[in-house]
């Protein structure tokens, strides 16, 4: 069994088509959820809506790789042929065309520039993100005293056993940040400012850190920061990072406050405003965005206004109808972007089909001619094109390797002499010695010809005078 699969995978055009296309399959999801969201705070509380948006972020992130990998499979699927010959049994044709294995612009420069732009991105926002922040972490660290007393480690131990808390962490105090934060997956670190805070202060704030531990926002954030690291170019992603971000901490602020009179709310409403001055630099490095005015405002408001939980069967349904619908518009979303390249390839197949030179006109015969004949050093695949830059030394014949195609296939030349004044000839042979060719014009051959049979074929070059012409160009299959 002979397997012919000729997509080249490693192209540029098609790594940066797989990885496009999930992105582009997301964004429109991710549309949708920001366009009923303003919908969705009217009907849930922050709370329920901040699990929604949770689970969206984990079908983000495992639907890009399921995308990707359903990519592969489409571009590696083939349809089995079986055949009568002595050295092939059955073959395998790709069933979808992808700018790679279907054209000659695979690996164009353009293709390669774009790859290079994209990781220059990824490293420029990325990389040099994580060893600024990871040098301001060690600089706190440095400046950070380990509490291990006093009123803010009794009502840490308190608040732990209140809340269930079963992650160790450790806090800390530090003159160099306005306002308090969590950092770490393994070892949870929760750093205060100097604050001067009354007890009922230090109690609201570590109760919200805590609960930012709980429930596991900081893998959440993490995992939104490198998705907008991978798609630094998308503005979708970002937009929905801080919509993310911005309802997590209302909802945070929902849970912390759950069991808290409207004074106590008020006091905490007023020491978020005390603390809105963050430092840009703290912001940037540690994901703590969404602290902008209208943010603030949207917090204070909801905090003394907080609207009562959908009931459970509901929030259920609702949730299962949102997310259910996510792998349907994926699913669609993602096989249109690949029948539509397929398309394109067809709409660029009859374009060149049109252009070419039509005033050459298709000849058949026997191949009953003498003549002597020599081997092509290039390949030609069963799907895809080959360069041609040859030298055909008198009237001799370049002919190439069996090629196995099925009736309906086109095959075109598009070669060209050095001269105008060249002649030359090229066609197809058949297994039954029979050929059907066109001569050039003014020392060019563009034209496409169409398989009327299915079965083993040679292409040729076939030189027409009795002196060493020069020819180059390329033929697509």
């Amino acid at each position: 069994m002979l397997w012919a699969m000729t997509n080249d995978m490693g192209a540029a055009s098609d790594f940066l088509f797989i990885l496009f296309v999930p992105i582009i399959v997301t964004n429109i999801v991710i549309v949708l959820i920001v366009f009923i969201k303003d919908y969705l705070e009217k009907i849930l509380s922050m709370c329920q809506l901040n699990k929604l948006l949770k689970g969206f972020m984990l079908y983000i992130s495992s639907s890009l790789l399921v995308i990707t990998g359903y990519i592969v499979g489409r571009f590696l699927i083939t349809e089995k042929l079986n055949v009568i010959s002595n050295d092939v049994s059955e073959l395998s044709f790709v069933r979808d065309k992808t700018i790679a294995n279907a054209t000659s612009f695979g690996g164009n420069l353009i293709f390669l520039i774009l790859l290079a732009v994209w990781f220059i991105g990824i490293f420029a926002l990325g990389i040099n993100q994580l060893i600024k922040e990871r040098a301001f972490l060690k600089k706190l660290d440095r400046l950070s005293e380990l509490i291990t007393d006093g009123t803010s480690i009794e009502t840490k131990d308190r608040l732990i056993e209140e809340m269930g808390i079963k992650k160790d962490f450790r806090v800390f105090i530090n003159s160099i940040i306005p306002s308090p934060f969590i950092i770490g997956f393994v070892k949870p670190k929760i750093f205060l400012s100097e604050n001067s805070l009354s007890d009922l202060e230090t109690e609201i704030i570590l109760r919200h850190e805590m609960t930012h531990l709980k429930v596991k926002d900081y893998f959440y954030r993490r995992l939104m920061f490198m998705l907008c690291v991978m798609y630094w170019f998308n503005p979708t992603v970002h937009i929905f990072l801080n919509k993310f971000i911005e309802i997590n901490e209302m909802a945070c602020d929902e849970a912390t406050l759950k069991n808290y009179s409207d004074r106590e709310k008020l006091i905490y409403a007023k020491l978020l405003r005390d603390m809105a001055c963050s430092k840009p630099d703290i912001e940037n490095i540690i994901c703590l965005t969404g602290k902008t005015t209208i943010s603030l405002q949207r917090r204070i408001i909801n905090i003394m206004n907080s609207k009562k939980m959908m009931k459970r069967i509901p929030y259920i349904a609702l949730s299962t109808l949102i997310l259910g619908i996510c792998p349907v518009i994926s699913y669609a979303a993602t096989n249109s972007s690949i029948d539509m390249q397929t398309y394109v390839i067809d709409m660029l197949d009859k374009d060149i089909e049109e252009t070419a030179d039509t005033e050459l006109i298709e000849q058949q015969e026997m191949d009953n001619t003498d003549i002597t004949a020599v081997m092509l050093e290039e390949a030609v695949p069963m799907s895809g094109s080959v360069d041609i830059d040859i030298n055909v030394d008198g009237k001799i014949r370049v002919i190439t390797n069996t090629v196995y195609m099925r009736k309906g296939s086109k095959v075109t030349f598009t070669l060209y002499a050095d001269n105008s004044d060249n002649k030359f000839r090229i066609g197809l042979l058949d297994s039954k010695n029979k050929k059907v060719f066109v001569n050039s014009k003014s020392g060019e051959a563009r034209h496409t010809f169409t398989v009327n049979t299915s079965g083993e074929y040679r292409l040729f070059i076939e030189g027409l005078e009795n002196k060493n012409i020069h020819i180059t160009g390329s033929i697509y299959i």
